[in-house]
């Protein structure tokens, strides 16, 4: 990411104000693509918004240090292999936070906001080296973007007896 958008990322967060309204914004429009992803979610989600919230501060503040944002995607998708999610799993979960932010800005929302955060989910260096490492590893990589919930295995499982991420 150049300099620019790594600014127009973090000055875009920080403008977005209620970060719960945000996240809770977020999972509306991940749940209305994905319904199906619902069941592998809590009934009451605000300790997963919160969640969604302080990953989202973590990755905003680490836009600079590439080795640092590499570990927090690698763990990203550690966890989220855990609960069965794959690498073309993600798609709409990058689709979300896009969507909710233009709706939450609206026209100020700029295209040029719109890439620089598409970047932050889908830089095809970062996209391509996660992975490469995660296919080494056996993991999913996080946050490309292309998702499918898919009912085998662990989310399968989780979503017969209500456990989620």
């Amino acid at each position: 990411m150049t300099e620019d958008e790594i600014r127009l990322v973090q000055a875009t967060f920080a403008g977005i104000g209620d970060a719960g309204a945000f996240g809770r914004r977020f999972y509306e429009h991940l749940f209305r693509a994905r319904p199906d992803a619902r069941e592998l979610f809590p009934a009451d989600l605000d300790a997963q918004v919160r969640k969604l919230v302080d990953m989202l501060e973590s990755i905003v503040r680490q836009l600079r240090d590439e080795g640092r944002l590499a570990h927090e995607f690698a763990e990203l998708g550690r966890r989220h292999a855990g609960y069965g999610v794959g690498e073309d799993d993600y798609d709409d979960v990058g689709a979300a936070p896009l969507t909710a932010l233009r709706e939450h800005f609206g026209d100020a929302f700029t295209a040029s906001a719109e890439q620089a955060w598409g970047r932050v989910y889908g830089d095809p260096r970062r996209v391509d080296d996660r992975r490469g490492r995660h296919a080494r590893a056996g993991l999913s990589a996080p946050w490309n973007t292309g998702a499918r919930v898919r009912r085998t295995g662990a989310a399968a499982a989780r979503s017969r007896t209500g456990a989620g991420p």
